[in-house]
């Protein structure tokens, strides 16, 4: 019987310029007044300026009802986990 051999680790290599990269987060649903990525969109020449190089975009999922807190609830309490908002 032949012995186990784990397959080898995953090596990933990232760009040079990604080494000291700023990541900026953005809860699009707060972001902007309007909660859209159209409007989102019109903030990144302010974020590039800002030093911004990567965007980490929060989920975009409906917020569920069930043990809401206050009239929003929580972006992380998802009514539909595996379904995108697209729209408002």
């Amino acid at each position: 019987m032949p012995s186990y051999q784990p397959i080898p680790p995953v090596r990933l290599t990232h760009p040079e310029w990604s080494r000291n990269a700023v990541i900026y987060q953005i809860n699009t649903r707060q972001f902007t007044p309007e909660g859209t990525f159209k409007a989102a969109e019109a903030h990144l020449p302010r974020l590039k300026e800002f030093g911004a190089d990567i965007l980490w975009l929060m989920p975009i999922n409906a917020i569920g009802f069930k043990n809401r807190k206050g009239s929003l609830g929580s972006p992380y309490a998802l009514s539909l986990p595996y379904i995108v908002q697209v729209g408002r």
